[in-house]
């Protein structure tokens, strides 16, 4: 299974450290407009996939979860 968030803020990036650190059945890519957040889950998880394009993030995904603020 292909799972993509979009904002690896607060809740993006807890979700996407449950996800990883629960299974290694599944694909998780998170997406953030900034890298310095995305460098860090990659740094603690090397399995997640990481991205400053929604996009690519979205592509072929099962599951899309928007983490970001509701003004964003």
């Amino acid at each position: 299974m292909k799972i993509a968030i979009i904002g690896a803020g607060n809740m993006g990036g807890a979700i996407a450290r449950g996800l990883a650190s629960s299974t290694k059945e599944m694909t998780i890519t998170v997406s953030n407009p900034t890298t310095n957040k995305l460098e860090k889950l990659k740094a603690e998880f090397s399995t997640i996939t990481t991205t400053t394009d929604n996009r690519t993030a979205a592509k072929d995904a099962d599951i899309v979860m928007l983490a970001v603020k509701p003004w964003l």
